[in-house]
């Protein structure tokens, strides 16, 4: 797979609506229907946004990864058809917060202490829903745990936008959680003078969509 240079792309095509971190009973899971589009998309020119929070008013902190490996082209009739089973690997050495300083604590006191984590890898499941928008499970990879998160999707004319909300625990990420907080415990501290920092990540993806 070909490494790619991630720029940030029209991530307001996204609606972000009610997510979860892992498939649930209260998700109202559409029937996956047959569809009669054929689909060509780029996942090698995907863009991916997270943001964190802190604070105890949940502040968000914004950022990105400037490489991604995938394939360059998948097509197929339909979206599962063109993306289940494929994989990406994403190495955290490019995170890019627009602050070099966070970034290499993020690298060294987050990423750095948890187990096996080089890289956040994962692999598409199916897709449940229509052309318009459904669910999706993508298995993530990291600190040597494997779990699989629902994402919400929804299809524009050029674009398939993906969103949803992780928690860092489910991945037992805890220690690095503490090891991060620790490391920023001052820049972390809101006007209440606590120092904190939420497990939930908001994760954003858009997968162009060609002829």
């Amino acid at each position: 797979m070909k490494k790619i240079v991630l720029s940030l792309f029209a991530i307001s095509l996204l609606s972000f609506n009610s997510c979860t971190s892992e498939p649930g009973n209260k998700e109202q899971v559409k029937t996956e229907k047959k569809s009669s589009r054929h689909y060509t998309l780029h996942p090698g020119k995907a863009n991916m946004r997270w943001t964190a929070f802190k604070f105890t008013e949940r502040a968000g902190v914004k950022g990105t990864f400037n490489n991604i490996q995938s394939k360059e082209t998948v097509e197929g009739q339909g979206l599962s058809d063109a993306l289940k089973g494929l994989e990406f690997d994403i190495p955290v050495s490019s995170i890019n917060s627009q602050n070099e300083d966070r970034d290499n604590k993020l690298m060294n006191f987050f990423f750095g202490v948890m187990t096996n984590t080089q890289s956040i890898t994962g692999t598409f499941g199916e897709f449940k829903g229509d052309d318009n928008g459904g669910n999706c499970n993508v298995i993530i990879n990291m600190n040597g745990q494997s779990k699989s998160v629902n994402f919400e999707y929804i299809v524009e004319d050029h674009a398939l936008g993906l969103n949803t909300m992780i928690d860092m625990n489910n991945w037992e990420g805890e220690f690095a959680l503490q090891s991060i907080n620790k490391k920023c415990e001052d820049l972390h501290k809101g006007a209440d003078g606590k120092s904190i920092i939420w497990p939930e990540v908001k994760i954003e993806i858009v997968i162009p969509i060609g002829q």
